[in-house]
């Protein structure tokens, strides 16, 4: 599966579920949207980490267990949320709950959702390619 992808995001193992089932079709995050992913397959790292945190260092290496290779998503569009009603209006969209702390805040950071317009499962997680962080959560996959 990785060859199939040239970037991978970071994603709390439960969001990737969702992601996966088909149940959320829309990721939040605190920056917008990279351009070099625009209809490209991202590579699904599901993590365990803390809320908020990056769980992955700045290069992972090639067969590395620090994270799962679950599927691959094609992001389809961006929105940027400037209130908590336009945000729970989304809900459907995002599944993020108002209490969460990646809900939308008064005085927290701007929030984008990532529209995902295709996603597929693998079949079993896969082996993590070598990869080097690109921005926050974003890696670029390394030939």
């Amino acid at each position: 599966m990785p060859s199939c992808a040239s970037y991978a995001l970071e994603c709390n193992e439960h969001w990737c579920k969702l992601i996966l089932e088909g149940r959320k079709s829309m990721e939040v995050r605190s920056y917008p949207f990279p351009e070099p992913l625009a209809g490209q397959r991202v590579l699904l790292l599901a993590t365990n980490g803390q809320a908020g945190r990056p769980a992955l260092g700045d290069g992972i290496s090639a067969g590395s267990t620090d994270a799962k290779a679950v599927g691959w998503v094609i992001f389809d569009g961006i929105q940027r949320f400037e209130s908590a009603s336009e945000f729970e209006g989304a809900y459907g969209e995002h599944c993020v709950p108002s209490d969460s702390p990646f809900a939308w805040a008064p005085r927290g950071p701007a929030l984008y959702g990532w529209r995902i317009r295709e996603y597929e499962r693998a079949r079993e997680p896969c082996p993590l390619p070598r990869m080097t962080r690109l921005l926050r959560s974003v890696y670029e996959i390394n030939p």
